[in-house]
């Protein structure tokens, strides 16, 4: 209720974190399904939470290079070896039609470090996504 009242007053709507699924709008690098409904409760304009009557946009989307899609390592045979099959997508950016239509300048996957067991700094990666919001300075 309360984002639903906030958004009635104008407030725009971001959503991100480690949603621990995969998006159904989103091809990430290995072609992962969603194993839950979360995302789409969240995005959905059916949804409980209703954003102004129009789905939120995971960011990740606008990436063009499907290879570059993925914000998780999961070594799923314990070996410490990087195998792109281990990579995902788990991690979302959902933001308001207003935001993305209107001031989404630029989103990307940060892949800044090749994951292993002895390097890693997170088994996570982390999503850059940039506005570009006017001043409304009066001069």
């Amino acid at each position: 209720e309360y984002i639903e009242e906030e958004v009635k007053l104008g407030e725009h709507v971001i959503v991100l974190g480690d949603m621990n699924d995969f998006d159904s709008t989103l091809v990430d690098i290995n072609d992962d399904q969603p194993i839950s409904n979360v995302l789409e409760i969240l995005s959905t304009p059916f949804a409980s939470f209703r954003f102004g009557g129009n789905p939120l946009l995971n960011v990740g989307t606008t990436v063009d290079i499907q290879d570059e899609r993925f914000t998780s390592w999961y070594d799923r045979n314990d070996d410490c070896d990087f195998t792109k099959n281990e990579l995902s997508a788990i991690d979302h950016m959902l933001i308001d039609h207003y935001l993305a239509t209107n001031f989404l300048s630029v989103a990307k996957y940060v892949h800044n470090y090749l994951p292993t067991c002895t390097t890693a700094i997170s088994d996570h990666y982390p999503i850059l996504s940039t506005f570009a919001i006017p001043d409304n300075k009066e001069e």
